[in-house]
């Protein structure tokens, strides 16, 4: 995968910014102007911890989008990312459970009134006077209940999240 994974111990700076030039896939002179050196001599002590780079050296390779300067510095990955990750995942389960509460809800009201329907539907064949009109709104709202449903399923790929999200929320 890396150029320079033939380097074994990115123990050191020096170890650590050598596989960063090899990954870039520059040579010491390449990467020495990269860098606004006239000569590759620096890039070899930096490699050989003879020497550090000034901030304004490390600023230059922060530059880059492939170049971690908290592994480079430190050898450690930047613990920023492992923190954004989670409140990102935390963020996202929320909102699959809000979205999966509505759902809830959409579905609760569909049955909800499917049962008022089913009990005039009773009325009706036991021969009680039923409200047609309220018997009609019901019918109305419940496609209108159906549809919404299965339009919002069919228009929003990550809906599976959140019926998931709601399954597990359900079980608790």
């Amino acid at each position: 995968m890396h150029k320079a994974e033939n380097i074994k111990n990115n123990s050191t700076f020096g170890q650590r910014l050598r596989k960063v030039r090899i990954d870039m896939g520059l040579n010491q002179t390449e990467f020495a102007k990269k860098l606004g050196f006239s000569a590759n001599t620096i890039i070899s002590r930096f490699e050989k911890n003879k020497s550090l780079p000034t901030t304004e050296t490390l600023l230059i390779l922060a530059q880059n989008p492939d170049v971690d300067l908290h592994w480079l510095i430190t050898g450690q990955p930047a613990p920023g990312n492992k923190r954004l990750e989670k409140i990102f995942y935390e963020a996202l389960s929320k909102l699959a459970k809000y979205i999966a509460g509505g759902i809830k809800n959409l579905i609760q009201t569909r049955e909800t009134r499917i049962a008022e329907l089913a009990d005039l539907d009773k009325a009706r064949e036991k021969g009680k006077k039923v409200d047609e009109r309220f018997a009609k709104d019901l019918a109305s709202e419940i496609n209108h209940i159906s549809a919404d449903l299965a339009e919002f399923i069919k228009d929003q790929p990550w809906i599976e999240l959140a019926l998931k999200a709601f399954d597990n929320y359900k079980h608790r």
